[in-house]
């Protein structure tokens, strides 16, 4: 498909055959998307820990193309940016981890710094506050919520699926 697609625009005599050539490619890709709840299933899979890291690269370009759509200032090194869970790991003091703790719901970029040297295992209010300061963009379910749970995760994982979908990878 993406050959034929190129040779067809590379013989084109003229920018109107082009457009249509360009026109006929993107109607084949979007019979090729998939349904939403197709897409949020699969979406759902998608989780990162240190433990199951098969998927880091994938949820780094998830977060970087997420984070830039949303952030509203500055331009940003994600080289420099690293993978923070709210909800933490290993959240110490014998608690146990959330079983959804890898879900792409429970994941934010950070500088590397702020999540070495200040959000940690912190419990969520003191690393909401830390993620305003830093001036990370925030959806609505992140800054709504208080404290932050199963629940929560599953509902942001649900909501950034919708997001990603519609907004970021748009076709």
């Amino acid at each position: 498909m993406f050959a034929l697609a190129a040779r067809e625009l590379e013989d084109s005599p003229s920018k109107d055959k082009a457009a249509t050539v360009i026109k006929g490619f993107l109607a084949k890709l979007r019979e090729r998307l998939p349904t939403a709840a197709e897409f949020a299933a699969a979406f759902a899979e998608v989780q990162f820990t240190e433990e199951n890291a098969k998927q880091r690269s994938l949820v780094r370009y998830l977060l970087s193309r997420i984070d830039r759509y949303q952030r509203k200032h500055g331009a940003v090194d994600y080289d420099k940016m690293s993978i923070e869970h709210i909800a933490p790991v290993s959240p110490g003091g014998g608690s146990a981890a959330l079983p959804n703790v890898g879900k792409v719901g429970n994941l934010i970029l950070a500088p590397e710094s702020l999540n070495a040297e200040v959000l940690g295992n912190k419990p969520f209010g003191k690393k909401k506050t830390a993620y305003k300061k830093a001036h990370l963009p925030l959806d609505e379910l992140l800054t709504s919520a208080s404290p932050w749970g199963e629940a929560d995760i599953e509902a942001r994982t649900a909501a950034l699926a919708t997001f990603v979908q519609d907004k970021v990878f748009r076709v």
